[in-house]
Parts: C-alpha cells; structure tokens; sequence
C-alpha cells in the first residue's frame, strides 16, 4: 500500500489518497497468495494454513483513520516501511 499524494496526479491516487496502481498490484498478490494458501491446504491435510490479508488492513487504517481515534500518522508509516523491508521474496 503506498500513499504518495506530492508529486502525483489526482487521477493517479484513489479516495484514500493512495497510488491506485501499487493497490491494484498488491491485491493481484493478495488473491494469489489465497489460492496459493487454498492449495496448500488442500495437500496437507494436517497442517493449518493461515492467509491473512494485511492490504484490507492497512488499507482500512488509512481510508477510515478518525474511526480509530487520535492517530499519528508519522508512527504508522514508520511502522509499515520497516515492515516492508523487514522480509525478502526471492
């Protein structure tokens, strides 16, 4: 999920104020990885396969913030960079 609202064209950005198209990208993965995690747990049947949707999430945090009361917004994004870069996919 990225939110870059300087140096970004309206149309780019949806009503959250976030890249429309790093959201398009990041919930083509999401669907992927739940059919990926939907076979798995088909050929193992004894292990528990959790998919957790962190987009939905995230994406809820920013789109609805005064929901969730006083929130600094600097913190989170702090938060959700280290998060990114705290894994790599090869």
């Amino acid at each position: 999920m990225a939110s870059e609202k300087s140096n970004t064209y309206s149309n780019d950005l949806d009503g959250a104020g976030c890249k429309i198209v790093y959201n398009d990208g990041s919930k083509a993965f999401n669907k992927g990885f739940a059919i990926l995690c939907d076979k798995l747990r088909s050929e193992l049947m004894g292990a528990t396969v959790v998919c957790v949707d962190m987009y939905s999430i995230k994406y809820d945090l920013f789109a609805h913030l005064s929901d969730y009361g006083k929130i600094d917004i600097s913190i989170i994004l702090k938060v959700f960079k280290y998060q990114q870069f705290s894994y790599i996919i090869s």
